[in-house]
């Protein structure tokens, strides 16, 4: 990647929200770098914390602000870039999907 590759996805990012933190901007990475995303359509929230090096906790917390709304009394808006879900087999697990935004997101990324 070089500087001008570099500043593109910087303005990509600062799009999405100009106070990203370094950590934030990791996981969604990560996020948009699995495979299960391009398998399934979909990552498990513990496929993120481990492939991240951050704790489960952590990326929940980074992927509530990135859902619909940044509490669950869904009043404060989040950045709308995933949708988490239960796992169908197993309530107690997460799933990530990419919302529109956030596959319009990841398109702009890919163009880079």
């Amino acid at each position: 990647m070089d500087i001008r590759e570099l500043k593109s996805f910087v303005r990509v990012m600062e799009s999405i929200d100009p106070h990203l933190t370094i950590q934030q901007v990791q996981i969604f990475l990560t996020i948009l770098g699995s495979d299960s995303l391009r398998d399934k359509g979909y990552v498990p929230l513990s496929e993120v914390a481990e492939r991240s090096g951050h704790t489960l906790a952590a990326v929940s917390r980074t992927c509530v602000a990135f859902g619909p709304h940044l509490k669950p009394n869904r009043r404060s808006p989040g950045l709308n870039l995933i949708e988490r879900k239960e796992d169908p087999d197993n309530n107690r697990k997460k799933n990530l999907f990419l919302t529109q935004r956030g596959k319009l997101v990841w398109s702009q990324l890919q163009e880079l």
